[in-house]
């Protein structure tokens, strides 16, 4: 997550994380991939990520804020942005694989830090991104953005 920033009225979202992460469930990945893994042509995605990733104890598997991100809720009227929410997720950090990068709207406890991260990053670009702790929700005041 990299934040946003309000620009002449208009988002520019500069990452707003992953919203599905679950690559060792593809059907094949790049035959590079499994090359440089030392792996054979008969090595499932799944193996790789195994491999790779030292049965996930090293690289993405092992950093928590991979697995969170924020969707974004955004209301328009005549091109003019009237509302920007943004909606923690929990894309479910050190679950099993084939279930670990499915999004989840985050707890609270959570949504609160991913929102909180969110906002310290939109900061840089003037943005102010506040915890909505009745709905658990990030809200962008948008007269401060702009």
């Amino acid at each position: 997550m990299r934040g946003l920033e309000i620009y002449q009225g208009k988002p520019i979202i500069y990452s707003a994380g992953d919203f599905v992460f679950q690559d060792e469930l593809m059907a094949r990945l790049p035959v590079e991939a499994y090359d440089e893994a030392r792996l054979g042509d008969e090595a499932t995605p799944e193996q790789l990520a195994r491999a790779a990733t030292r049965d996930g104890t090293v690289s993405y598997p092992a950093w928590r804020e991979v697995w969170e991100g924020v969707g974004l809720a955004l209301r328009f009227k005549d091109g003019e942005l009237l509302e920007l929410r943004l909606i923690p997720l929990d894309l479910r950090f050190g679950a099993p694989l084939g279930v670990r990068g499915e999004p989840r709207y985050a707890e609270p406890d959570l949504g609160r830090r991913i929102i909180e991260f969110f906002a310290n990053r939109s900061r840089r670009y003037g943005t102010e991104v506040l915890y909505a702790e009745e709905h658990n929700f990030g809200l962008v005041e948008l007269t401060r953005a702009q």
